[in-house]
């Protein structure tokens, strides 16, 4: 009885973490960066702005086997600049979840959300 409630707990752990375990990774090709700033208001003098903050965003293209994916990333310290490895026409580790698709750097992985999807032309 003993041994059937172990091999049934293993069983159970092991079926858990496949399911938990996500898609793999695939490679695909930086094919775009963009950079673009977007400035915020903070304080008003009369009618002037008198202070702002800028945001750095990136819009990325990115190309799968069969299509072409364009995300938006934007770093959560500002300003910075993309990841080191991150160059336009080299090869990068992508894993796609519904709408987001994450983006593997040398520190651990990048979540972008996708704006648009369209299948490649061959």
């Amino acid at each position: 009885m003993r041994r059937r409630c172990l091999f049934l707990l293993v069983l159970m752990l092991s079926l858990a973490s496949i399911m938990l375990a996500g898609q793999p990774y695939q490679t695909a090709t930086l094919l775009e960066v963009q950079k673009k700033i977007s400035t915020v208001p903070r304080s008003y003098l009369w009618n002037t702005v008198v202070t702002y903050s800028e945001t750095d965003t990136y819009e990325l293209r990115i190309g799968l086997k069969d299509q072409t994916c364009v995300t938006r990333y934007t770093p959560m310290i500002q300003p910075s600049s993309l990841p080191v490895g991150w160059k336009t026409g080299q090869p990068i580790e992508v894993r796609v979840e519904k709408r987001k698709m994450f983006l593997r750097a040398s520190y651990g992985d990048v979540e972008t959300y996708i704006a648009t999807c369209s299948k490649s032309r061959p």
